[in-house]
């Protein structure tokens, strides 16, 4: 992996100067060093960049300094990506408006690696996190990294079901890589960051702007074979992801939902524009020879505390209530709620008929 320092003063100035808008510069400019010196009116000049943001940009420009940047980077363990590199993810090499640099902790896996995206709703049903958790082991086990932007709800479901199987995972965030965000999530960047990689646009200290995140999910979309939308509103950042996935010739699956949840429009307007319905794992394995040939072996909760381990074993003999699990593990109904829940959200259990909990 590239160190901060493989990457000329010109181009770092430029990129943490005016990113995400360096690529588009360099076409409008042809060179780096041209990008770098351009004036107020000549910024101004470019496609999409107004008055107010071609002053900003030129006053970033004047006080960005390539050394203090390096040595920021390096502090942080992060390393540049720049385009046409070794190290550049080929998947984004033919997409439109590629990034110039890539900020990154972790390794992106190469593209001997098939990667999956799977995002939606920030505020997700149970039905939503059940089914991210459910497509999301189904590709890790078939070795699939899957791709997201760690957001709330769906995206970091289906994230952390992924490390959970061990397969490696790639968050594109929409803000530097020190700052996390939401910064709640900052323990899954650490992990995600050993067992695959953080990955962002932006450089160090950006902060998480509105603006940010429709752009950066041209980079989920494009590292990924395909994109599966679960749960998603009609002006959801998914839908935009769904959007570029389309334009990059990607394949775009859909989970229906049910018809009078607001989550489940989305998706349903993706089905009648010709996305691929994602229901069973023949949905999937119809395009991923990685899935059809996996077999399907059930994980095995060796990685569990004893117990939660034990009371999965009892509710392996069938389901039971908290109540019951309570009598026969001589403990507070209270603290095998707090069980219970971990091992739901782990995706090692379910609730069902009756309030009673049965192995997933």
């Amino acid at each position: 992996m590239p160190s901060p320092d493989s990457v000329s003063d010109d181009l770092l100035e430029l990129h943490v100067a005016v990113a995400p808008w360096t690529s588009k510069l360099l076409q409008c400019f042809g060179d780096v060093s041209r990008a770098r010196r351009a004036s107020v009116a000549e910024l101004r000049a470019v496609p999409g960049i107004g008055p107010e943001t071609s002053r900003r940009l030129r006053a970033r420009l004047d006080a960005v300094r390539a050394e203090p940047v390096r040595r920021a980077l390096r502090g942080r363990g992060v390393q540049l990506v720049e385009r046409g590199g070794l190290d550049y993810p080929p998947e984004l090499e033919h997409m439109n408006d590629p990034p110039a640099l890539l900020f990154v902790r972790g390794e992106v896996p190469g593209p001997e690696v098939t990667k999956i995206a799977i995002v939606g709703a920030r505020r997700c049903s149970a039905y939503g996190r059940r089914q991210a958790r459910r497509f999301a082991q189904m590709l890790a086990e078939a070795g699939i990294a899957v791709t997201s932007g760690l957001a709330r709800g769906i995206d970091v479901t289906a994230q952390v079901a992924a490390l959970e199987a061990g397969a490696p995972v790639v968050a594109v965030l929409g803000s530097g890589l020190d700052v996390p965000y939401p910064p709640e999530h900052v323990e899954w960047i650490e992990r995600i960051a050993r067992q695959g990689a953080v990955v962002s646009e932006y450089p160090l200290g950006a902060p998480p702007r509105p603006e940010h995140f429709p752009w950066r999910n041209r980079i989920i979309s494009g590292l990924a074979r395909g994109v599966i939308v679960v749960e998603a509103t009609l002006k959801s950042g998914s839908l935009i992801t769904a959007r570029w996935a389309l334009e990059q010739g990607r394949e775009v699956w859909a989970v229906p939902g049910p018809i009078e949840s607001e989550g489940s429009s989305g998706p349903h307007a993706l089905l009648r524009d010709g996305a691929w319905v994602l229901a069973e794992r023949e949905d999937l394995a119809a395009h991923l020879p990685e899935l059809a040939e996996a077999a399907e072996v059930p994980r095995e909760p060796n990685g569990l505390e004893a117990e939660p381990r034990r009371l999965l074993d009892l509710i392996t003999d069938g389901p039971r209530s908290a109540d019951a699990l309570a009598r026969l593990v001589d403990a507070p109904v209270e603290r095998v709620l707090t069980l219970l829940l971990e091992l739901e959200v782990g995706g090692w259990i379910e609730r069902v008929v009756g309030g009673r909990f049965a192995r997933r």
